[in-house]
């Protein structure tokens, strides 16, 4: 029997383990594990919650899952509550799965002024990420910028140039759109992680 630990329950979380179930069958043991208490990664947190197709990705993730052998392991952080050491000692192989959780700055000059915001953030606050749920994006103006453009700018823009009935019907986490009273702008109001709505 072999035991592996795989570390970020995202897409390369999980065809990593729907590889090593697929080589080793019954003789193999899975540990996915995860610092959040929900698996998905990146299609949960991290795909705009308009594109349905691409997050239907997750019912191949939930059949994974389903493998004897495979469980998925939440609120564990390595670094924190477990070491990379530690795991090691518990099982055959290690592999890490994480992704770029964080924004990289550009190192320009006015990256750090009030209403600049990174992409990890933005995305994940409209996604209802846990970490980004007190974010509070400027969006009472008419005009946004969008550095980029690649799919994560792209998404970003559409994201932004939305208005409140083009939502209906997508999984916003925990949010709701707004019209602001003086029905100049429609802002974004979230309410992710808390039962609060939060106004200006």
């Amino acid at each position: 029997m072999r035991h592996f630990a795989v570390v970020g329950s995202g897409p390369a979380g999980f065809y990593t383990a729907e590889a090593l179930s697929k080589t080793y069958g019954d003789k193999a043991r899975i540990n996915i594990l995860d610092r959040y208490p929900v698996p998905y990664g990146l299609i949960r947190f991290g795909v705009a919650p308009d594109h349905q197709s691409l997050k239907a990705v997750s019912k191949r993730y939930d059949k994974v899952a389903d493998e004897p052998g495979v469980d998925f392991i939440g609120n564990v952080t390595v670094g924190r509550d477990v070491s990379v050491e530690e795991l090691l000692e518990l099982y055959d192989a290690v592999i890490l799965a994480i992704g770029a959780p964080h924004d990289r700055k550009l190192g320009i000059p006015g990256e750090d002024l009030a209403g600049v915001v990174g992409s990890a953030e933005f995305v994940g606050w409209y996604n209802g990420h846990p970490e980004f749920a007190d974010l509070d994006p400027p969006l009472g103006g008419t005009h946004a910028a969008v550095i980029g453009n690649g799919n994560v700018a792209l998404d970003c823009a559409r994201i932004l140039s939305k208005t409140p009935h083009e939502f209906e019907g997508s999984d916003i986490v925990g949010t709701r759109w707004r019209r602001s009273t003086d029905r100049r702008s429609a802002r974004l109001q979230s309410s992710a992680g808390a039962d609060r709505t939060r106004s200006r």
